[in-house]
C-alpha cells in the first residue's frame, strides 16, 4: 500500500503540472493561488514540490527505508533553511 500511494502522488503531481503549463488559464489561477509558496520561474516550468516528491519516490524505492526517511528529513529541514538564508 505503501509503495501505492508513493508513486502515485508524484505522477499525480505531474500530471497536475503538464495541465496546468498546457492551459494558460489553469496555469494563472494556480499562481494566483499558490503565489507565495512559488519562485518567479515556477510560474513558468515544473514546480520545486514535484521535483521533490520523485526524487523521493526514488530514494524510497532504491535505499532502505530508514535511510530514505532520514534523507528526506534533511531535505525538508535544510531546503527552507537554504532559502532562508539565501
Amino acid at each position: 500500500m505503501f509503495l501505492l500511494a508513493l508513486i502515485s502522488v508524484p505522477i499525480t503531481a505531474r500530471v497536475v503540472e503538464v495541465v496546468r503549463l498546457g492551459s494558460l488559464r489553469v496555469n494563472r489561477r494556480f499562481v494566483s493561488v499558490f503565489r507565495v509558496l512559488l519562485r518567479e520561474r515556477e510560474g513558468s516550468t515544473l514546480t520545486g514540490s514535484t521535483y521533490l516528491l520523485i526524487a523521493s519516490s526514488i530514494v524510497f524505492v532504491l535505499c532502505d527505508k530508514s535511510i530514505a526517511a532520514v534523507a528526506l528529513a534533511f531535505v525538508v529541514v535544510g531546503d527552507p533553511v537554504a532559502g532562508m538564508v539565501g
